[in-house]
């Protein structure tokens, strides 16, 4: 991002946003609500949790065109919309602050992208349920950290506490200084922010 795409609103958190969370179903995806979950408490923020369909794309042989099959629209919708409440569902129970869903038809990315326009902190996990297992970032997280145009949270495993180290990334840049305002007005009493220059 150059400092004429920067984002007014990285230079300090909306303490009264929304966290727009990328759920796929996938186990990574469970950790990014995970970490929100664990990280609201105390902000006066809400969740919206989102998840994205497609009609499925398939070729009828190896080398064949892929093929759009005949499936139902609002069945596949259902389905997505159905998996996504069941999780809205126990974090409205374990937290006392908004948590509200959002099913699109798109891709992944996509979505999460114009769902983020409306937040002020994006939050997926580091693999959906595509791709390959041996990269550490799937192509949906990579899109989200490198376009969207509030702060993203890329959770790369298991979480069971609150975040309690913050390490911001500083070479003076307007970028990196707005990285700092940010991580600064983000943590939480308790939390320490560790900036690193390298050279």
């Amino acid at each position: 991002m150059t400092h004429d795409e920067l984002d007014p609103s990285l230079h300090a958190p909306d303490e009264h946003g929304v966290w727009v969370i990328g759920l796929d179903g996938s186990e990574c995806a469970n950790e990014a609500l995970a970490w929100a979950t664990l990280n609201a408490p105390g902000r006066a923020v809400g969740l919206q949790l989102v998840t994205a369909w497609q009609i499925p794309v398939v070729g009828a042989y190896p080398m064949a065109s892929p093929a759009v099959m005949p499936f139902d629209d609002e069945e596949l919708k259902a389905a997505a919309a159905s998996e996504i409440e069941e999780l809205a569902k126990a974090a409205r129970d374990e937290l006392s602050v908004p948590v509200d869903v959002a099913v699109a038809q798109g891709g992944p990315a996509a979505v999460l992208l114009e769902a983020s326009t409306r937040g002020s902190l994006l939050i997926v996990g580091s693999r959906g349920r595509g791709g390959f297992a041996r990269l550490m970032l799937g192509s949906t997280s990579t899109q989200c950290a490198t376009h969207a145009r509030v702060p993203t949270v890329v959770v790369p495993g298991a979480v069971s506490a609150p975040t309690k180290r913050i390490v911001v990334g500083f070479d003076g840049s307007a970028n990196s200084m707005a990285s700092l305002r940010w991580a600064i007005h983000f943590a939480a009493p308790g939390t320490a922010v560790v900036v690193t220059w390298v050279w």
